[in-house]
């Protein structure tokens, strides 16, 4: 099973609020910080799954400012029906407002 190129998407959310969907979503993960992003990681032998978010310039409608992030996931070890269920599971549980 070959890996995919990683999948990008902008998502209209805080940094704290794409953690507090992920954590309700999947579980528990690891978190590293930079200059350049986030990135989110979690291993069960023998896939993984990464997430990096990185800010993107606001949202603005009116007087009204959201935030936006670029998601990039990438996969390792997964098919291509277990990536797309991962993703539709975290669409799903975000849509609902992680709750």
């Amino acid at each position: 099973m070959a890996d995919r190129a990683p999948r990008r998407f902008a998502m209209t959310a805080t940094r704290a609020e794409f953690l507090r969907i992920l954590a309700g979503a999947v579980g528990d993960f690891d978190r590293r910080d930079s200059a350049a992003g986030t990135v989110l990681t979690e291993r069960t032998s023998p896939r993984q799954w990464r997430i990096r978010l990185s800010p993107l310039a606001p949202l603005r409608l009116g007087a009204l400012s959201m935030e936006r992030l670029e998601v990039e996931l990438s996969f390792e070890g997964y098919g291509e029906e277990a990536e797309e269920a991962f993703i539709a599971g975290f669409m799903r549980h975000a849509q609902r407002g992680g709750g």
